[in-house]
């Protein structure tokens, strides 16, 4: 069965054996995810050889993603590992480590820099609430807005604010020159704000003579939004990572500014990819919602590129059913999308460079021919990239 739109697979610890991935691929993968945030080197590259011996045996090209883990900002480690917060209950957050309950580390403290009385602060992906009270010299109190269970490590996020992170931190470089090192194609480049953070990502990969891999900017906060443009002109391709997007901005926002990103990547030529929860039910259930089905329909009819599969394959008790279901909805969805009559209205303007139009004229005359295929024939696989569009 084949599809138009390609499904990326994060690879865990129900999925990294080499058993486990060819049964992935035969279930329709085309992209093996790495997520570094989890894990270590020494595990990766187990991952890493399996994946390319699964996809030697099953003759297919699977690319290996390498998701850097990027500047986040977590909690730090809590006495007895976790806190039971209540409505209206008040915390401290902290630089160092804890001497009661109530005080909860940061990591980076430098971040709670920016904290002025009233700023929200989200814990959990959002499920947890706070609002800062005041700053002390010993810390930032925060009254907590509703109950909930906060645990050691979990994410922290700041909406609406410019944070004094660094584009790339020194665990990023290394895991990139890894990635260089182990030949992995794509890179998905965490929490992108600038196109100057793009660059400086490319610029380590150049560094190691490997130009030639491909970044994916993956844009989760308000000052990606903002700065989308530059980034996705810097970029080689995007991600819509909804899951800390739709933290940062208002939730009711994100369908929106998907259908907006995929639009504009569109335009500029740039894959596309949308991501998390897409089939997040599939983790514990052998059945999607149907709010699930509409999700990823919704961004074929939409022209992504690529739809990305997270905890429902690296952790979840139907990895391959997961899969199997997702390709048949890209296959039905792809069977109502009119390609022809999308290309045509997409194209009506005249294109800016000599290789756009290059690129139309040669899927203007294979459809007229009705050929079944175009040959491509480049060096850096920029004149198939256009293609592609």
């Amino acid at each position: 069965m084949h599809t138009h739109t390609k499904i990326i697979c994060t690879i865990g610890p129900v999925t990294k054996s080499k058993e486990m991935l060819l049964k992935l691929i035969d279930a329709g993968m085309n992209v093996a995810r790495i997520n570094f945030s989890h894990g270590n080197h020494k595990e990766h590259l187990i991952t890493i050889n399996n994946i390319k011996e699964a996809r030697k045996e099953a003759k297919k090209p699977i690319a290996i993603l390498l998701d850097t883990k990027g500047p986040e900002i977590r909690v730090g480690k809590l006495i007895n590992d976790c806190i039971k917060l209540e409505a209206k209950q008040r915390i401290k957050l902290i630089d160092g480590e804890p001497k009661n309950e109530s005080e909860v580390p940061i990591n980076p403290y430098e971040v709670t820099s920016v904290l002025k009385p009233s700023q929200r602060i989200l814990f959990d992906d959002g499920y947890i609430i706070g609002k800062v009270l005041e700053k002390t010299p010993d810390g930032i109190v925060v009254e907590i807005e509703n109950e909930g269970l906060l645990k050691s490590s979990k994410g922290v996020n700041i909406p609406n604010v410019t944070l004094p992170l660094p584009a790339v931190t020194e665990q990023d470089i290394k895991d990139l020159i890894f990635g260089c090192e182990h030949d992995v194609d794509i890179v998905a480049a965490s929490f992108i704000r600038s196109a100057d953070h793009v660059l400086e990502i490319k610029k380590i990969l150049a560094d190691q003579n490997k130009s030639d891999i491909i970044v994916i900017s993956k844009i989760e906060s308000s000052e990606g939004v903002d700065n989308f443009d530059e980034i996705a002109e810097a970029s080689d391709g995007i991600m819509v990572a909804r899951g800390d997007l739709g933290v940062e901005v208002d939730l009711s926002l994100v369908p929106k500014l998907q259908k907006a990103m995929i639009a504009k990547c569109y335009e500029t030529s740039k894959p596309v990819v949308v991501a998390t929860q897409m089939l997040e039910s599939m983790i514990n259930n052998p059945r999607p919602t149907r709010a699930e089905v509409s999700d990823v329909a919704n961004a074929i009819y939409d022209s992504a590129s690529c739809v990305m599969l997270s905890a429902e394959t690296a952790a979840g008790k139907y990895p391959i059913e997961t899969v199997l279901q997702m390709k048949r909805i890209i296959h039905q969805a792809e069977q109502d999308f009119d390609y022809k009559d999308f290309f045509y209205k997409e194209t009506y303007m005249e294109s800016e460079d000599v290789s756009s139009a290059v690129a139309v004229a040669a899927v203007r005359t294979a459809y007229s021919a009705r050929a079944k295929a175009i040959f491509a024939i480049t060096r850096t696989g920029f004149t198939t990239r256009l293609l592609t569009r």
